[in-house]
């Protein structure tokens, strides 16, 4: 069965309310998170190299 994408505009991203449980992700060291990071293959942390590829931005907002 083919993966669905699904997209979502800015507006419903501002809005939206997370699931993220913090007070338990706060009890985690951050090498923890890391190895659990890197054993997802959905979540593989960026290289070095990745990172120098990014390239900062700004909201129009903020330009104002």
């Amino acid at each position: 069965m083919p993966k669905r994408t699904t997209s979502i505009s800015a507006d419903q991203v501002k809005n939206s309310v997370g699931a993220t449980n913090w007070s338990k992700l706060k009890q985690r060291s951050d090498a923890e998170i890391e190895a659990e990071a890197s054993a997802d293959p959905n979540a593989k942390p960026f290289t070095p190299q990745q990172m120098r590829q990014f390239k900062p931005v700004s909201s129009k907002a903020a330009k104002k």
